[in-house]
């Protein structure tokens, strides 16, 4: 096995090595004193066919029950957007005797959709102490929904996995 390494790692120097040597010819190279051809004005760059979209940040949502059994209630308090993600405020409370850990969109737990596609965004983790109450916030990012098609939110589904 040590051997087989050595050998594919020296195969590999060797050509990553190869890649840097050669020399120019000397018909590549400027005459001094020669005059450079006038540059001619390039358009102005255009997105092209099939080019990424943009995400619309139009979408809002109100105030929405998710969750309500058991002591736990979730609650969807709004939804943002920054630079980078679209953003779903969640109050998260906890009238129950137990404490909870409340998680979304984790490797175990990945049960997330917008507009139908199962997305791997939408990460929570959340402890919330007996009686008390925690403001949380889930992020969907733009270039995930865009590699798949989706451009805006209408429907986002969120699954939650509750332990005590």
């Amino acid at each position: 096995m040590k051997k087989l390494t050595a050998i594919l790692l020296a195969a590999m120097l060797a050509l990553s090595l190869a890649a840097c040597g050669g020399e120019t010819p000397e018909t590549d190279l400027p005459t001094p004193g020669a005059e450079e051809p006038p540059s001619e004005s390039l358009p102005a760059a255009t997105p092209a066919a099939g080019a990424t979209p943009e995400f619309k940040c139009t979408a809002q949502i109100a105030e929405t029950v998710l969750v309500d059994e058991n002591g736990l209630r979730i609650t969807a308090a709004g939804l943002s957007y920054t630079d980078y993600s679209a953003e779903i405020a969640l109050c998260i409370e906890n009238t129950g005797s137990a404490d909870l850990s409340v998680t979304s969109g984790t490797i175990g737990y990945a049960c997330n959709s917008v507009n139908g596609f199962m997305v791997d965004d939408g990460y929570l983790n959340c402890d919330v102490t007996a009686g008390n109450s925690a403001n949380e916030t889930v992020s969907l990012s733009y270039d995930s929904l865009l590699l798949l098609g989706i451009d805006s939110l209408a429907e986002i589904e969120l699954g939650f996995a509750v332990s005590d």
